[in-house]
């Protein structure tokens, strides 16, 4: 299933799959990922709202596959935000 097929929000990702989603937050590289979402809705204005969604849909799917590095996200987000990582 499409993610914007469920969510309007994820409309601008229309080839996102569920499985794709995974497979980022599985590599060590989703940090650096989840910085340049952050840096650039800072700098876009879009930072709150963005942010706010984003931790609980990525909440939300922690909870539903039980993987350990999208439970601790709210963690990794805050040491982003306050330049500790």
């Amino acid at each position: 299933m499409f993610l914007n097929h469920k969510f309007g929000f994820f409309y601008v990702y229309p080839f996102c799959d569920w499985r794709i989603i995974f497979d980022i937050f599985d590599n060590v590289v989703y940090q650096n990922i989840i910085k340049r979402i952050v840096f650039f809705t800072i700098n876009d204005g879009y930072f709150l709202p963005l942010l706010t969604i984003l931790l609980y849909f990525w909440g939300k799917m922690g909870k539903d596959t039980s993987k350990p590095q999208i439970k601790q996200l709210h963690d990794v987000m805050i040491q982003i935000i306050t330049h500790q990582l």
